[in-house]
């Protein structure tokens, strides 16, 4: 009887886990225009659409913005049951949505008068570069970071304003190129009239790469979690609500 009870129960345990999710608390970053903690009306793209699914199954977003390095100890020591948005060179050892939420692509920028361009790896050895710290950029530049001989030309940034610091170093001449987001960069080009100013240019970029909705492993429901946000992401009805949001509130 006892053996038939034990399984019996295994079976009930992911709804009744289930049932007893009322909040997942996620880290995040400033990382607009998919997640916009200092915009009061318009969270951001990630932000707006994570809150829209959990809301279906009565479940609240609770989303926090640390500068990225400190929203991943977030997560590693308890604090923050996830990353709102994260690819798996950032945090291997989470748990991963298998379905994407969106895609990112990474963009080398300079001032005008750079005469340099993005062709592989090798061509950044003539460039100081400006990173963010523990920034999943994709492949191949994540690669080209993690070699210790490769970094002698980089200069890393971390806490606050992370985009802002690298800005005002590139405009004063102190680094050649920094790597960002197209839409992310296009969102401050558009904000800010000190970077339209400077008038950088696009000096290349890497191919396209998708980002995911990542879990602690230690929770006893990210499995089910994890289960539903694929489910959701695939949905067309979901990726005709994720248009509408892009179109209406954060086309440029």
């Amino acid at each position: 009887f006892s053996f038939v009870a034990l399984i019996f129960c295994s079976l009930l345990l992911p709804n009744n886990v289930w049932a007893n999710i009322s909040t997942i608390k996620l880290a995040t970053t400033d990382w607009c225009p998919y997640s916009c903690p200092n915009d009061k009306q318009n969270k951001g793209i990630a932000y707006d659409y994570v809150s829209h699914i959990l809301q279906q199954k009565d479940i609240t977003a609770d989303i926090v913005s640390y500068p990225w390095a400190r929203a991943i100890r977030q997560v590693d020591t308890g604090a923050r049951h996830g990353l709102l948005t994260a690819v798996h060179s950032e945090s291997p050892d989470l748990l991963f949505t298998q379905v994407p939420m969106m895609s990112y692509q990474m963009c080398f920028y300079g001032l005008p008068e750079l005469k340099w361009q993005y062709r592989n790896t090798t061509s950044l050895s003539n460039v100081s570069l400006a990173v963010i710290a523990e920034y999943g950029y994709g492949q191949p530049l994540d690669n080209f970071l993690a070699i210790e001989s490769n970094r002698k030309n980089v200069v890393e940034i971390s806490g606050n304003f992370g985009l802002e610091r690298i800005l005002a170093l590139v405009s004063s001449g102190k680094v050649d190129v920094f790597i960002e987001d197209k839409n992310v960069f296009n969102w401050h080009l558009k904000h800010q009239e000190s970077i339209r100013e400077k008038k950088f240019k696009q000096l290349g970029c890497l191919a396209e790469t998708p980002f995911y909705l990542a879990l602690s492993p230690e929770l006893i429901w990210a499995p089910e979690v994890i289960k539903m946000l694929n489910r959701e992401f695939s949905s067309q009805a979901n990726g005709r609500w994720l248009e509408f949001l892009i179109s209406n509130r954060y086309s440029e």
